[in-house]
Order: structure tokens, then C-alpha cells, then sequence
């Protein structure tokens, strides 16, 4: 009964993946192998000689490709542009050099071809290059990549881990001391407060051109009004006893409350569904410009409360600069909300949902274009393969 269920493909497809999933998550000293749990797994699969539905890898190998390439897209240009030069050199010194080894071992140790090229990608955890060495070795050859791979691969992963770990101590970086940081940046949390206002300085200045809120760490984001929080609007002003709603960092918050006046714990209600929206910022021409010269409640009649980047969520600040594909928290009238949304480029679908009908044009075109070859005369040419062509759209689609 076993043996009948082994020889089912399938079956054997998503056991590899569930074992895998399931050793990566094992924490031994802290480290653990995590996705690549899957790959070791499989190694010990193909050893007892079982299958999985022909095509899978393929399939696996663009989607693994397109997906990395569409999230690096949205800030691989920029990067490129800033860090241009660096980021090349460091890239071709890093391949180049492996190559360089690959190749002179294979020659010495008159390993062939195939296997040489599995070694490569490997030692180097590429599994681009592996698409593109088992692409462009058919046969043999071919098969040889992925036995190469699958010898290199955990050598690879097990030389990065440890890599990583003595790299800081090489360069005299104390890790626990990061370590301690980031957890007390950690315990930091963004809450809200009702405050009410007595600090005499503010008193009858207008809150969307108050400088002297330019000095704290928090947001003003409603204002008490008719016993209900509202949104900001443009002619709000401080007076004696204004209520309003600030959100900002808990270790900051005690200084932020003391210079606007005293906390307030009446219960007032608020529309929060509908008066606060995440948008993210698409708009070229309206990022790189920071949130003091944007002046969003005087132009625009929303506050922006939060902003999450690169999954780090906090509260901006006036010198705070906007970037493309921030997530920004929006406080303000539906009716603005919708035209800000427009104005700095917001997508209208879910931002947590896959794009089915763009996943399937991205990743045809990307296959399509990795089947294009390249030509460089006297009969010869490359192409991008199976991960090239869906990295290369992935990062175009990504940037746009």
C-alpha cells in the first residue's frame, strides 16, 4: 500500500513540500533552515528514486523567479541609480570570482560540463542559474546541472550561514548590541491619545499652518466636533479647550502630550472605516518630496498618520521624505481621501490580493521573451530561459 502511494506523483509533490515546510521550521541554536528545508527533503526523495509530475519545476522556477523580480521591482531602478556603480562591481566580482573557481577546478578535477555548471549554481544558491545551465545543457549534460546542484546546495547554504555569522565579527560589529537595539526599537508602538489643549502658544493658530507642531513626533490627526472625532480640515484652529486626536511612538508620546496641553479621556465616537484609508503611492512626480513642502491638509485635506516601508511602519514627521510604493495611513473625508488616492497614484484593487489576469500576462510575456534568442553571429546565441525572461518583465512590471 505504500509502495502504490509513492508511485503517485502528485502526492509525492506536496509530501516533499509539507516534510520540507516542516524541517526548515526546526530551530537548532537559533538557526534553522527555513524554505530550504524543501530542497533537502527533495535531495533525499530523488535518492529513493521518487517522482513528481513533469513540469512542476519549470512552473515552480517562473513563478519563484517572477515573484522575487516583481517585489524587487519597485525599487531596483532606483537603487541601480543611486548605487549603480557599486552594486555592479560587487555583483560581477562575486560571480566572476566563482565562476573563475568553478572553471578551474572543473578543468583540474575534469569534472564535466553539467555537473561543473550544478556546482556553480549550487555553491551560489541560484536557482536562476540552474534554469539557465539545465536550458542550455539538454541530454546528459542536463541532468548532470541538477545532480551538481544538489551536491553544492547545502555546502552553499551552510557557507552563507556561516558567512553571514562571522562577517560582523570580522568587521568588529557587535551583533548583540544591535540585537538589543532593535529590540528596544521594537518595544516602540504607535498608539493615539485624546488630548486636550491648553499650551498658551498655540492657542488661535491654525492647524495646518502651525510651525510650532513642526518640533514634535506625532500627528495631529482629528479634531473634536460636535461631540464626534472628525478629520482635519483646513480651517481648523486651536482654541481653549480643543480636543483632538494625535497619534505617534510610545516612548515620544509623553513629550508630545505635555507641550500640547493634558490627555482627555472622554469617549468619543469616530467613523474610522470610513475617514482612514491605506493608499500606496505610485506617483512619481509626487514622491521624493517631503511631507512639510506637500502641505496635505492645506492642499489636499487629509493627514497622513503612518507610513509603512519595506514592513517598517511609523509615524512621519514634517522632514519625513515620501517614496514610491509607500503605504500610507489617510485621514480625512471619504470625498478626499478618493481624490487624494487619485492624485498620488493609489491601485484600487486589494492590496494583499494577487493580480491573477496580470500574474498570467506577466509571466507569458516573461516566457515568451525568454525564448527569444539572442544572436552573436556565426551560428551562436543565448537566450534568458525559464528565469531570465520572467525576471526581466517581473522587475519592469514591478517598477511601474
Amino acid at each position: 500500500m505504500f509502495d502504490i502511494l509513492l508511485q503517485h506523483n502528485t502526492l509525492v509533490l506536496f509530501g516533499i513540500i509539507f516534510f520540507g515546510i516542516a524541517l526548515g521550521s526546526i530551530k537548532i541554536y537559533g538557526l534553522n533552515l527555513g524554505l530550504s528545508g524543501v530542497l533537502f527533503v527533495a535531495l533525499a526523495a530523488g535518492h529513493y528514486r521518487l517522482a513528481i509530475p513533469d513540469g512542476v519545476g519549470q512552473l515552480g522556477l517562473a513563478l519563484f523567479v517572477y515573484c522575487v523580480g516583481l517585489s524587487a521591482g519597485n525599487r531596483f531602478f532606483s537603487a541601480i541609480a543611486k548605487q549603480g556603480s557599486k552594486l555592479a562591481i560587487m555583483s560581477a566580482v562575486i560571480v566572476g570570482v566563482s565562476a573563475l573557481f568553478t572553471c578551474l577546478f572543473g578543468i583540474w578535477f575534469n569534472i564535466p560540463a553539467g555537473i561543473s555548471s550544478g556546482i556553480f549554481a549550487g555553491a551560489c544558491t541560484s536557482t536562476p542559474a540552474l534554469a539557465a545551465a539545465t536550458e542550455s545543457l539538454p541530454g546528459a549534460s542536463g541532468s548532470g546541472v541538477s545532480i551538481g546542484y544538489g551536491i553544492a546546495y547545502p555546502f552553499g547554504v551552510v557557507g552563507v550561514v556561516l558567512f553571514v555569522q562571522l562577517l560582523p565579527r570580522l568587521l568588529h560589529f557587535d551583533l548583540n548590541k544591535e540585537a538589543k537595539a532593535m529590540h528596544s526599537r521594537q518595544e516602540v508602538s504607535i498608539i493615539s491619545r485624546l488630548v486636550r489643549v491648553t499650551q498658551p502658544n498655540l492657542i488661535g493658530q491654525n492647524i495646518a499652518d502651525c510651525k510650532l507642531l513642526d518640533g514634535l513626533h506625532c500627528m495631529v490627526t482629528r479634531v473634536v466636533r460636535n461631540d464626534r472625532l472628525m478629520p482635519l480640515t483646513p480651517e481648523d484652529t486651536f482654541r481653549e479647550g480643543t480636543e483632538v486626536l494625535i497619534v505617534g511612538n510610545s516612548d515620544t508620546m509623553r513629550h508630545d502630550i505635555a507641550f500640547l496641553g493634558e490627555v482627555c479621556d472622554n469617549p468619543y465616537p469616530m467613523d474610522s472605516q470610513k475617514e482612514r484609508r491605506k493608499l500606496i503611492l505610485t506617483n512619481k512626480n509626487y514622491a521624493g518630496h517631503k511631507l512639510r513642502d506637500l502641505k496635505t491638509l492645506r492642499t489636499d485635506g487629509v493627514i497622513i498618520s503612518r507610513i509603512s516601508r519595506l514592513g517598517f511602519t511609523f509615524v512621519p514627521t514634517g522632514e519625513t521624505t515620501l517614496e514610491r510604493n509607500d503605504v500610507l495611513t489617510v485621514v480625512g473625508s471619504p470625498e478626499n481621501l478618493t481624490k487624494y488616492g487619485d492624485k498620488i497614484g493609489h491601485r484600487s484593487q486589494d492590496m494583499n490580493q494577487t493580480d491573477l489576469l496580470s500574474l498570467g500576462f506577466g509571466l507569458s510575456l516573461g516566457i515568451i521573451l525568454g525564448l527569444v534568442n539572442f544572436s552573436l553571429g556565426n551560428g551562436a546565441g543565448i537566450s534568458l530561459g525559464i528565469a531570465g525572461g520572467p525576471l526581466i518583465v517581473a522587475l519592469l512590471l514591478g517598477h511601474f
